[in-house]
């Protein structure tokens, strides 16, 4: 989830800031496995606010659950399970380590 969400990040050229205690719990046992546990069938979508209502609707009945924000800026931001700050980056700086090579 964490990669999906700097990807988003990149290429919207906006920040995020998102809450893990919102997640319906999917068997992780601490914050760094929802974020990078490779669990099967996990989905995350960004919908303008005004659609995120029809959103939820068509996922009635489903493990669904609004996550978070995007944010102006370039931060993007998550609090952990417990309110905790579990990730402060800044967009811009993640995107240049993403596309950067590995220096030996």
């Amino acid at each position: 989830m964490a990669v999906a969400l700097c990807e988003m990040c990149f290429s919207g050229e906006f920040g995020a800031q998102v809450d893990l205690s919102r997640l319906a719990n999917s068997g992780c046992t601490t914050d760094a496995e929802l974020l990078f546990s490779e669990s099967a069938a996990r989905i995350l979508i960004e919908v303008r606010e005004q659609d995120a209502r029809r959103v939820e609707s068509l996922f009635s009945g489903l493990p669904f659950s609004r996550i978070g924000i995007v944010a102006k800026g370039d931060m993007m931001q998550v609090k952990g399970r417990k309110k905790n700050p579990v990730l402060s980056l800044s967009r811009i700086d993640a995107k240049a380590a993403w596309k950067g090579t590995l220096q030996f």
